[in-house]
């Protein structure tokens, strides 16, 4: 899965070097195209639970831009949350997940 999340980066940025178009506008100061990826995109983990998903999404948006979410009524709250505090995170990268990047992205604090 590192692989795939190395070479999606590269696809991006290497793409870009090639097409001034692609860094236009409010990404036009970004090193690279994964750069403004980050900047502009968020996941969250609902309808996903697989460790190796995660670990992809963490690597291609970054531990800031990932929430926890659930699909109700489809998926269990109780699974969703067993899902984030099973997974191989640091209480750090926990607490971003469970609520600190929904608290920044939404000005909740």
């Amino acid at each position: 899965m590192q692989e795939a999340g190395n070479r999606a980066r590269w696809s991006w940025d290497t793409l870009a070097s090639s097409n001034d178009a692609a860094t236009a506008g409010e990404c036009a100061a970004s090193p690279a195209p994964s750069a403004c990826f980050r900047r502009n995109f968020a996941a969250t983990t609902s309808g996903f639970e697989p460790p190796d998903v995660l670990d992809l999404v963490i690597r291609i948006a970054g531990i800031e831009n990932v929430m926890r979410a659930i699909d109700y009524p489809y998926e269990s709250s109780r699974d969703a949350v067993a899902f984030i505090e099973g997974a191989r995170l640091s209480v750090e990268q926990r607490a971003s997940i469970f609520h600190r990047n929904a608290e920044r992205l939404f000005h909740l604090k």
